[in-house]
């Protein structure tokens, strides 16, 4: 094995080993993080954002990104990003948020009204409303927080942290994860698109059996 080939295989598994792990929070102050996720294929889901704090926090900023395909879906325009009760009262603080398409990047701001910090030390403060389309292949994905900003009464800076979590899509209901050997006779194979194809692709297919039967698989 050469040199170059060897270096190539350990950053994929590299990379591979990243894409699965949390974030360990266990030992960092002022920081937002996410409680692993799962959503299913074709739905929507809420990833839960709490915040770990030790000093007084009033008001948070931060951009979070997610992975391609997924999205924050909007209601007239505006996206469906909420502030949570569990930690404040919602006359306290009010949030606002918005999306820079080119960037692929989320951003979050809130902000207090009453110079009231969020209460507690540890739990939920704002959820996002996150759609994955069906065709997404089952299996973990990263979400990630960055430019976290926690601020107190006075403006001081307290803290900047990135965190990473996983999002773990499950097949979308109907889609069956089977092999090209499982499909009976002389099948028929479509993509998506609905463009008949030779063998299974990556993704969803479609497969209308030589029995008239049409089933989905997920690859």
């Amino acid at each position: 094995m050469t040199r170059k080939l060897l270096f190539a295989l350990i950053a994929i598994l590299c990379s591979a080993s990243a894409a699965k792990a949390d974030t360990d929070i266990s030992a960092i102050d002022n920081i937002l993080y996410m409680k692993p996720t799962t959503i299913t294929a074709g739905t929507t889901g809420t990833l839960s954002i709490n915040m770990k704090n030790s000093a007084d926090v009033q008001s948070i900023g931060l951009y979070f990104y997610l992975p391609d395909g997924m999205a924050v879906p909007d209601d007239e325009g505006d996206l469906l990003i909420n502030l949570s009760t569990a930690r404040t009262r919602l006359n306290r603080h009010s949030l606002s948020s918005n999306y820079l398409p080119n960037l692929k990047e989320y951003r979050v701001g809130i902000l207090q009204l009453t110079g009231k910090a969020f209460t507690g030390n540890d739990g939920e403060v704002f959820t996002i409303d996150v759609s994955v389309p069906k065709d997404m292949l089952p299996g973990d994905y990263v979400f990630k927080m960055t430019n976290q900003e926690f601020s107190n009464i006075d403006g001081i800076l307290m803290n900047k942290g990135v965190f990473e979590g996983t999002i773990t899509v499950t097949k979308a209901d109907g889609v069956t994860e089977i092999s090209s050997d499982a499909i009976n006779g002389d099948g028929d194979i479509y993509n998506v698109g609905g463009m008949k194809v030779q063998c299974l692709q990556n993704g969803l297919n479609i497969v209308r059996q030589a029995d008239g039967k049409t089933i989905k698989i997920a690859r």
